[in-house]
């Protein structure tokens, strides 16, 4: 994991890294390892959307010169629910994630009335979307995989008795 991300991860997950494994197990905590990293990368991802969300406001105010009330509202409230989403991210990661695959949803609705369908804002907001339902199986996958690496823990302290 990169340490300059380290503070986004829940520090028992991070804690529980620092366990010992030899054989087959190491394997599983390797993958363990790389599931912490999916879930910091989502929740800066998160973190991300929410100045990225805000961002056409101030280009459209820069360039136009004309405030849009109801367009900074609602880019104002997609940045706060995405901001929410981040800090709730590490306690409740399933609640955070559906958070925010419920504001690209409403996004991509949004999208679909307003004047244009532009291409790549659709693509962007998919990817985004894809990436936040991969965030649900990392997880699963993590969870998964912490049963079994503290069984292993369990075992091994077992026989060391």
């Amino acid at each position: 994991m990169n340490n300059d991300l380290s503070w986004l991860g829940k520090k028992e997950e991070l804690e529980f890294l620092k366990q010992k494994f030899n054989g087959n197990v190491a394997l599983k905590k390797h993958q363990y390892s790389n599931c912490i990293d999916e879930m910091v990368k989502i929740r800066l991802m998160l973190f991300v959307m929410s100045i990225i969300v805000f961002y056409p406001v101030v280009i459209n105010y820069v360039v136009t010169k004309e405030f849009q009330l109801d367009f900074f509202i609602e880019r104002l409230t997609f940045a706060v629910l995405f901001f929410v989403a981040g800090l709730l991210f590490n306690k409740y990661r399933v609640l955070a994630i559906i958070m925010g695959m419920i504001v690209i949803g409403l996004i991509l609705f949004g999208n679909l009335f307003s004047q244009g369908l532009y291409l790549r804002s659709l693509v962007f907001n998919l990817f985004i979307l894809g990436v936040l339902i991969g965030g649900l199986y990392y997880h699963y996958k993590l969870k998964g995989l912490k049963t079994d690496l503290m069984k292993n823990l369990l075992e091994n302290q077992l026989i060391d008795d």
